[in-house]
């Protein structure tokens, strides 16, 4: 009886791969990767200790592709957004109030938050003007299917897309971008943390 229920359970699970990298994602992913390893090597030959800077600076991509999305698992319940490492995201199936399709993300009036921006995928909490705030899990930003809960939406880039939705069922309350009237301008503080980020990135680099 067990083990017919753990055969049936293994069935009912589908798993669904990442599309692969868009060509802004490649472009980032090897000029930043480049960057950073010839940085580290010119630190370790011209900089006393350099091998421990080197090092802070190859946990940049290496964090970075650790955190980004790897498959994307329906188990009869929930969704789960599967990491290459670290916390997976699930989404249970009855919190999804619907969906839509979006042919191309990168259109939009995009805005990122607290997020990656191409470096082994776009992930972590960007602003769009059409949808609000979108909890983005993707390595490409064509063919993006946003899911709409009761509290966040989601963007995921399934390699099959057709698959992917098809587990979703009927897609419900459509997902409707923003009234033009409704939308809220973003406080300027939440620039303070990347600015930051970024000023010491060069200083450090000085």
């Amino acid at each position: 009886m067990l083990l017919t229920c753990w055969f049936f359970s293994l069935e009912s699970a589908m798993v669904f791969k990442t599309a692969k990298l868009d060509t802004v994602a490649i472009v980032v992913t090897i000029i930043v990767t480049a960057l950073i390893v010839g940085l580290g090597i010119l630190f370790i030959v011209k900089v006393p200790y350099g091998w421990i800077w080197a090092m802070a600076m190859l946990l940049i991509p290496g964090i970075s592709y650790a955190l980004s999305p790897k498959t994307y698992r329906y188990d009869g319940a929930s969704i789960i957004i599967e990491k290459v490492a670290g916390r997976t995201i699930t989404i249970p199936i009855k919190d999804i109030k619907g969906y839509t399709v979006i042919e191309n993300l990168s259109r939009m009036r995009m805005t990122r938050t607290f997020g990656n921006g191409g470096l082994f995928g776009y992930y972590g909490m960007f602003s769009t003007a059409e949808y609000g705030p979108i909890n983005c899990q993707l390595t490409a930003m064509k063919n993006v299917v946003l899911i709409k809960t009761n509290t966040v939406l989601y963007a995921v880039s399934p390699d099959n897309i057709d698959g992917f939705v098809s587990v979703l069922g009927a897609p419900g309350e459509p997902v409707q971008p923003i009234a033009p009237d409704d939308v809220r301008q973003a406080s300027p503080w939440i620039l303070i943390l990347p600015i930051g980020l970024y000023a010491a990135t060069i200083i450090v680099l000085v």
